[in-house]
């Protein structure tokens, strides 16, 4: 791999970003090449890619001294320690590190954070455009929520967006272990419930830009805003509470909580657990009415799965009927303890429609 000179990686750079020529697709015109940052769907240039295949790339954040390799950076950059950016409330200018920006909400925008369970005011009032943006932490992971209000009293439409800032312990560049459901409650009780697509995408500056929204971005590359992908239209405002919502649950499709689930009973398990001997786990109510495993028929035995039951003294869950409405999270225990009187419980036909799904 090579190193090339300061002077010469200077050319090198995206003529629409600014920064250096090392992520794919690499096209244009010589002398207007843009990087795959900012066109990352248009055919590349095969002589310069084949090239720059040998060459080490420094990270594009300033102060980080990293030489990566073709391939790589864009992955390095999102989790980058170096990595800044403007501060995404309306209003504020600060330039800061990724890492500070919880912190940050915290001591200047203390009233836009939120628990776990991020209860959002929403903004009922005359104005015919209101732009925010909300920050909470859940399991280790912080998420901006982005809100637009558009006005026509006493009508609203409501535009969400969600995303999770980086975590250098998790390096994918989608973020497959959270899913996002919103739930705005009426007067009468109803709760109209949306998901926020299909998994919870990472923040990208050039992505959840609230000036597009307002069309004083002068960014080209920009996507406008098409990144609120959720909205509830036709919002009376005598009708609704005057807040929603925000349950960040585990993709069980995707996550330990799918693992935490008994094959069996498919109810959560907590101590004790067993395993069999290809790995499968059982709850040890379930466990002790069976000599095989359902899944691979080999002897149960009584060996224990500790790291699973380690996992299930710290998870959190959503109840097994959130799809019902029910917006209950906690620990396992918490949870399991939850839904044997859970009122969202499905017992018969009628009450499987009791909640209203848009």
């Amino acid at each position: 791999m090579t190193n090339l000179p300061r002077y010469v990686m200077q050319n090198l750079k995206c003529s629409i970003c600014g920064r250096y020529l090392s992520v794919p697709p690499v096209s244009g015109p010589k002398g207007k090449y843009t990087c795959g940052r900012c066109r990352p769907n248009v055919e590349a240039s095969g002589p310069y890619e084949e090239i720059a295949k040998h060459i080490l790339f420094p990270c594009s954040n300033e102060d980080c001294k990293s030489r990566l390799k073709w391939g790589e950076v864009l992955a390095h950059e999102y989790v980058c320690q170096f990595r800044k950016t403007p501060c995404p409330f309306p209003t504020c200018y600060v330039r800061l590190f990724f890492s500070r920006l919880f912190n940050h909400f915290n001591e200047v925008h203390k009233s836009y954070v939120h628990n776990r369970h991020c209860n959002i005011t929403l903004n009922f009032s005359q104005a015919p455009l209101h732009l925010s943006v909300h920050c909470y932490s859940y399991s280790q992971t912080v998420f901006l929520v982005f809100v637009k209000t558009a006005t026509n009293w006493p009508m609203h439409t409501f535009s969400f967006a969600l995303a999770a800032l980086p975590n250098s312990d998790r390096v994918s560049l989608s973020d497959k272990q959270y899913a996002v459901n919103l739930y705005l409650n009426s007067t009468a009780g109803n709760a109209v419930i949306k998901k926020i697509g299909e998994v919870v995408p990472q923040y990208d500056i050039d992505k959840h830009c609230l000036p597009c929204i307002t069309g004083k971005c002068n960014k080209s590359w920009h996507q406008g805003e098409n990144f609120l992908d959720v909205t509830f239209e036709g919002i009376d405002a005598n009708y609704y509470y005057n807040d929603i919502k925000c349950i960040v649950k585990v993709d069980k499709s995707t996550s330990l909580a799918e693992r935490l689930e008994c094959p069996v009973c498919k109810n959560y398990m907590i101590n004790a657990i067993f395993i069999c001997p290809t790995g499968h786990s059982l709850c040890g109510k379930c466990k002790a009415m069976i000599t095989t495993c359902p899944l691979c028929k080999c002897g149960m035995g009584s060996t224990r799965n500790y790291t699973l039951e380690e996992v299930a003294e710290t998870l959190e869950v959503p109840c097994h009927n959130d799809f019902m409405g029910c917006v209950f999270v906690g620990s396992v225990a918490e949870t399991i303890q939850h839904e044997a009187n859970c009122s969202f419980q499905v017992n018969t036909a009628t009450d499987s429609k009791s909640a209203v799904s848009m």
